[in-house]
């Protein structure tokens, strides 16, 4: 509470940021609002500033949260969980995928190297026309775009499944 002649609280803080901000505030943030009848209605419409919320904890690991594969889903990291969906992929199906993400990779690294060699930003429109050549497909970006094409059918096909 505050005296009755003393000036609140915020009547010395600066001025609001304007938009959207985040506070990263001290566990004792609550001890220090006014609670007087003029500045706590002020405070009703935001619950979250006067109730104390959960902390995120992660669980401690026990036996119930193995995930069949001998480790525990919870506290594995993102490569042991990989390699344990990769273990139920078909073998043939799994390493072609490994080879095209591996020849894939190895041609955006081919991409970027004479943007890193020479320090220049490389900008999403760069990106997006290198994935079109790739893809063989300007075209179609384009019409995704609005713009429209030449030429009628280009010969694409939805392709069957396994």
């Amino acid at each position: 509470m505050q005296s009755s002649g003393a000036q609140p609280k915020h009547g010395s803080l600066p001025p609001a940021p304007e938009g959207q901000f985040s506070l990263f505030l001290q566990p004792s943030f609550r001890d220090q609002f006014c609670h007087c009848a003029t500045c706590y209605p002020h405070l009703i419409p935001h619950p979250q500033l006067l109730e104390e919320e959960d902390a995120y904890e992660p669980s401690l690991s026990d036996s119930s949260s193995h995930d069949g594969t001998g480790t525990h889903s919870h506290t594995a990291s993102l490569l042991d969980r990989g390699e344990a969906a990769l273990s139920n992929v078909d073998r043939v199906k799994a390493i072609e995928g490994v080879m095209v993400y591996n020849h894939l990779r190895d041609k955006v690294k081919e991409f970027l190297k004479p943007y890193a060699e020479s320090g220049r930003a490389v900008s999403a429109e760069d990106i997006k026309a290198y994935f079109e050549k790739l893809r063989g497909d300007e075209r179609g970006i384009s019409e995704a775009k609005g713009k429209p094409g030449e030429g009628g059918d280009d010969n694409r096909r939805e392709q069957e499944g396994y």
